[in-house]
């Protein structure tokens, strides 16, 4: 009989339990229902966060267009390359990059430009173009290269010596059958190219370790060919300098930390949101508006304290970055880094209270916090290096580029300005609209 009594009393206890976790199962959909926000938010943040990954894939997808900028300092008789030796090398260099700028390729390209605001590049604008990153390299073609690559053939030597057996072949070889014999013969004979000779070539470049490494790459493959077309076996010597004086090839991680030290400054959208659904919940912003306090006023109070704790957490980050290990240029002006960051995070702090305002409760304000960190990470470049018109219209992008010129190329204010500009621009707006909807909402009724 007690074993009966036992039994059925577990029995009840398990339906209790059931019958319980049943109850509370349908009370927590009924507050993730009644929270409109949040409950849109869980359904769509999978489709969000797939169709952010397909959209940042697409975008990557695209043309890869590297500019270069060349000073060809071998240009005498380029005009008419089959009649003169002497640049015939340079010419057909330029004649490569140029047919390659006119393909229709899907995954890489190059521009090619000798001149820039309508004067010619020269060795010193070259550098400048390429610090200022307004193109990708900077190619300077030695005086005498044709001469160097042409003086160190086989042919070149042979007919210097008069020792060949057949003319017409060895004219054909050397690519000059429209050049009669006799017109050949007289350029061959009235030059004097160094024999045996190395060719080199110097390329000033950007230092980020995939950009270096395709166009160093694709030149040196091209100047290679050449000197192999015109039956020369001795290999240029290109010598490849970093802009901005960067003193070594960056790596992945050297070229990340300048954006992963910018997704600290998304920290405030979270925390500024979440506060201010605290606020709203303890009812604090109703007690203070009875107390005739101006709402300009707590408003303020919200996001100066928040900017408070960010002038405090930034030097930190700073120090972090210095002993991350990774690349940092010895000209990083540490001032101008401390005004990006609180620029950027000033940005945040305002998304986060117009998160806050409009969200109903703390899950809400954080999923939503969450998803739009992660849509201004990912379209604004952090995780996949990103430059399209979507990402002209994210602040982070902005951010980080300047960052980028700070940390890894010790650009100072001067240069950095428009980044600035433009995050300011951002900061004025957003702060607008959260002071606006902070003044109208009625926080009282939201409860």
């Amino acid at each position: 009989m007690k074993r009966k009594l036992i039994m059925s009393e577990r029995s009840n206890t398990k339906k209790n339990n059931i019958r319980h976790l049943y109850s509370l199962i349908k009370k927590n959909l009924k507050l993730i229902v009644r929270d409109k926000l949040l409950f849109s938010l869980t359904l769509l943040a999978p489709i969000i966060f797939i169709s952010l990954f397909s959209v940042s894939m697409q975008l990557t997808e695209g043309t890869d267009i590297y500019t270069l900028g060349i000073l060809n300092m071998d240009d005498d008789g380029v005009e008419l390359p089959h009649a003169n030796l002497s640049a015939r090398v340079s010419f057909d260099f330029i004649s490569v990059f140029s047919d390659l700028s006119q393909l229709d390729e899907k995954t890489l390209q190059f521009n090619i430009i000798e001149n820039y605001g309508g004067n010619p590049i020269n060795s010193n604008s070259g550098r400048i173009l390429c610090d200022d990153a307004v193109i990708d390299a900077f190619i300077v073609i030695p005086a005498n290269f044709s001469e160097t690559i042409i003086g160190a053939t086989w042919w070149y030597n042979s007919l210097n010596a008069s020792d060949f057996e057949n003319l017409d072949d060895l004219i054909e070889t050397i690519g000059l059958d429209s050049v009669s014999i006799d017109t050949a013969l007289l350029l061959l004979n009235n030059t004097n190219f160094p024999l045996n000779a190395t060719p080199q070539l110097s390329i000033y470049i950007n230092p980020e370790i995939l950009s270096k490494n395709i166009i160093s790459n694709v030149i040196s493959k091209i100047v290679d060919n050449l000197i192999l077309v015109y039956n020369n076996v001795k290999l240029a010597e290109i010598s490849i300098v970093n802009r901005n004086n960067v003193e070594k090839s960056l790596t992945q991680g050297d070229s990340i930390l300048p954006r992963y030290a910018m997704i600290s400054g998304l920290i405030p959208i979270i925390s500024a949101a979440i506060l201010i659904v605290k606020e709203k919940e303890s009812k604090t912003i109703s007690l203070e508006d009875s107390t005739h306090v101006l709402r300009i006023v707590n408003f303020l109070s919200i996001f100066i304290s928040q900017l408070i704790i960010i002038m405090v957490q930034t030097p930190i980050l700073i120090g972090c970055i210095l002993l991350s290990g990774l690349y940092t240029n010895p000209l990083i002006n540490f001032f101008d880094l401390y005004l990006l960051l609180i620029l950027y995070c000033s940005i945040s702090i305002s998304i986060g209270i117009i998160i806050g305002i409009l969200s109903q409760s703390s899950d809400s304000a954080g999923l939503m916090s969450t998803i739009l960190t992660i849509v201004f990470l990912t379209l604004g470049g952090s995780f996949i290096k990103l430059d399209n018109m979507i990402s002209y219209f994210i602040p982070t992008y902005y951010a980080n580029k300047a960052a980028n010129f700070i940390i890894t190329e010790g650009k100072d204010l001067g240069f950095t300005i428009p980044y600035f500009g433009i995050l300011m621009v951002f900061g004025i707006v957003f702060f607008i609209i959260a002071a606006v909807q902070f003044q109208k909402k009625k926080f009282e009724e939201i409860n």
